[in-house]
């Protein structure tokens, strides 16, 4: 009986997991969307009396951002691994 009720909370951290994957791969997707939308008006600003382009270098912290949201997903890739090894392992 035990093992089933733990079965079953590791499913759902599983689903849990699966979920938090997903919404993050879509927030990679609208950030890049997003920059290339930004990009395509060719905007520029002045900084110090330079005209500098507004894009994803120049945009402060763009690739760092995008660069967590990737972690993130290896990470919950990595929790549904253990999980699904706990769960093999109460089987045994």
């Amino acid at each position: 009986m035990e093992k089933d009720a733990n079965k079953m909370i590791l499913k759902m951290k599983i689903a849990q997991a699966k979920n938090k994957i997903e919404s993050a791969k879509e927030s990679l997707k609208d950030n890049e969307h997003f920059i290339k939308y930004v990009e395509g008006f060719s905007l520029m600003v002045n900084v110090d009396g330079k005209k500098v382009p507004v894009d994803r270098n120049t945009i402060c912290f763009y690739e760092d951002n995008q660069m967590l949201i990737k972690a993130e997903i290896e990470s919950e890739k990595s929790k549904i691994r253990s999980y699904e090894e706990e769960m093999e392992e109460q089987q045994k």
